[in-house]
């Protein structure tokens, strides 16, 4: 098929000339230390490293480059509603296109670009940021421990997937049921 890159991908820039002939399989990972900035930012913290399997072609009348295939890790995140920290897989599917040259919208002209296109002006295309920006486009906006998380106890903090509630049975169920009276 095309020529491969494995293991370690490190800090990879792709020369998108020699991309004429035959497609560029790239598989292997990028060390978790990479992502270190970018998950401080969220609050999770990756425990593995990111896999890519991924494919790089070129369509030489259109100068277009697609990227496909999937990236893999594992992240630790704390659950938005009880706090305790899980993991979660994290396999998200790669699929971007990139054009050689120079962006058009940065002539003065009034040109619109109705894709997703990322322009690649000195043909060359690095692939650590565009696997950053899937993997932040890739995280839980609110990360939970699963799907039916009850949550603290807003009275007495209980973790209510694990402990009773210790709150006095007359005690509100929820910190917005006085509004209920409003509505008598």
């Amino acid at each position: 098929m095309g020529s491969a890159l494995h293991n370690n991908l490190g800090h990879i820039i792709i020369d998108t000339d020699l991309l004429y002939d035959t497609p560029r399989i790239l598989s292997g990972y990028l060390v978790s230390a990479l992502f270190a900035d970018v998950m401080d930012d969220t609050g999770g913290t990756l425990l593995s490293d990111v896999w890519v399997d991924a494919t790089l072609r070129r369509a030489v009348p259109s100068q277009q480059i697609h990227l496909r295939g999937t990236t893999r890790t594992t992240a630790q995140f704390e659950c938005a509603l009880c706090l305790t920290p899980f993991q979660h897989e994290m396999v998200l599917e790669l699929d971007r296109c990139f054009m050689v040259g120079d962006d058009p919208a940065d002539d003065s002209s009034e040109t619109q670009m109705t894709m997703d296109i990322v322009f690649l002006p000195n043909n060359r295309l690095e692939l650590l940021p565009v696997i950053e920006e899937e993997l932040v486009l890739g995280l839980p906006m609110m990360p939970r421990c699963h799907d039916d998380c009850a949550g603290l106890c807003p009275g007495c903090g209980s973790n209510l997937n694990r402990d009773p509630c210790s709150c006095s049975s007359d005690r509100e169920e929820h910190s917005m049921a006085r509004l209920r009276y409003l509505l008598q």
